[in-house]
């Protein structure tokens, strides 16, 4: 009997079918004895294959740690196998579980206002839209120039799949001019945290000023300044002028 079949293996994962950051047993059973430990390695997406290190639990067991990191790209990542068997017969072959699914990012939103900016006077509505779905609601805020960040309260929307979410803010007469930025967070489902806002609303500006209005009360409090000093030369004129000051010339009356 001649022995022309190379080993085969099925690589075995107890955990989601999508990764996220974190290390992952992996059992890899044989189809045979071989005649040393076989090589397995992991290439992420668009990245470079790296080989695991292998354990032998039994002849046709081994055991390795698939560690998935925040710098891996997500998308499908593949296992790569050789071994040889007692005969020197070479296997390549998965029979199972030859590609994960990694993801690594958290979820990015998109933001639309239901006002233009400049926003006056009154209630802004904020949808968030994100590419994936985030566990629990997301986190948003804004912080009014020169003011602490104000959080919002958010409420899920749309199809309710976690990735529509809406909340309000109130723009008042308190409100500080100009201009402001909103800042995001969310988590998905395999513990990825996005903090990325898309689009061109993430910022807007807040002017609740009417037009003149800053011209007018420029032009009162000028006025309001001048009126003492405005008073006072009246005053000196007055006294100036008064008979009590006037003087008399050598033979002459009152000048």
């Amino acid at each position: 009997f001649v022995d022309r079949i190379p080993p085969t293996a099925r690589l075995d994962m107890t955990t989601a079918p999508v990764l996220g950051p974190g290390a992952y047993p992996i059992a890899l059973t044989l189809s045979e004895v071989l005649s040393q430990a076989p090589v397995l390695t992991f290439t992420p997406a668009q990245g470079s294959p790296s080989a695991l290190t292998m354990d032998g639990v039994t002849a046709t067991l081994w055991r390795a740690t698939l560690t998935v990191t925040a710098a891996m790209p997500p998308g499908i990542g593949a296992f790569g196998f050789e071994a040889r068997d007692l005969v020197g017969n070479l296997g390549t072959a998965l029979t199972a579980g030859a590609t994960v699914n990694l993801d690594t990012r958290g979820p990015i939103a998109t933001v639309a206002l239901s006002r233009p900016s400049p926003l006056s006077v009154g209630s802004l509505g904020v949808t968030l839209t994100l590419d994936e779905r985030a566990v629990s609601a997301p986190s948003l805020s804004w912080p009014p120039k020169g003011a602490s960040a104000q959080a919002l309260s958010v409420t899920e929307a749309g199809a309710f799949d976690g990735k529509t979410w809406t909340a309000a803010l109130a723009v008042d007469t308190a409100t500080p001019q100009g201009a402001a930025v909103l800042s995001y967070s969310a988590t998905d489902a395999v513990g990825n945290i996005g903090a990325i806002l898309s689009g061109g609303t993430t910022s807007f500006l807040v002017d609740t000023i009417a037009p003149g209005g800053a011209a007018a009360a420029s032009a009162g409090a000028a006025a309001d300044s001048a009126t003492p000093a405005s008073a006072s030369a009246l005053a000196r004129s007055s006294v100036a002028g008064s008979p009590r000051n006037r003087l008399r010339a050598p033979g002459h009356g009152v000048i």
